[in-house]
């Protein structure tokens, strides 16, 4: 596993976890289908808002997302997704509130 943006809260090895991150979410429900901790990639974090500071530090802050704003994504091939809404109500990240996440995986049609 890379250390990009798990390593940016703790550091991370493919074969031994150091801390909790966002990626474990994923990692625990992804191992029922074989795979790997070592193997599971960063998380791709569509709402999240962050920034680089003067120093070029990641930084949270505040979402710019609201209340019903979704994402259409269309798969192009057989795949395996985990999806993980951060539990952290302490930080920007959520604007300092957890929600529920709604997913609708819809039956497409071949071309």
């Amino acid at each position: 596993m890379s250390a990009g943006f798990a390593g940016f809260f703790f550091t991370v090895s493919s074969t031994e976890r150091t801390g909790w991150s966002h990626c474990d979410h994923l990692a625990d429900a992804l191992v029922a289908y074989g795979l790997p901790y070592g193997q599971v990639s960063d998380p791709f974090n569509i709402f999240m808002n962050t920034g680089l500071d003067t120093e070029g530090k990641t930084e949270i802050h505040l979402p710019k997302s609201n209340a019903g704003d979704y994402v259409d994504l269309r798969a192009e091939m057989d795949l395996i997704v985990a999806v993980s809404a951060c539990p952290d109500d302490r930080s920007d990240c959520n604007g300092g509130e957890c929600s529920s996440l709604r997913v609708e995986i819809l039956e497409g049609q071949a071309d």
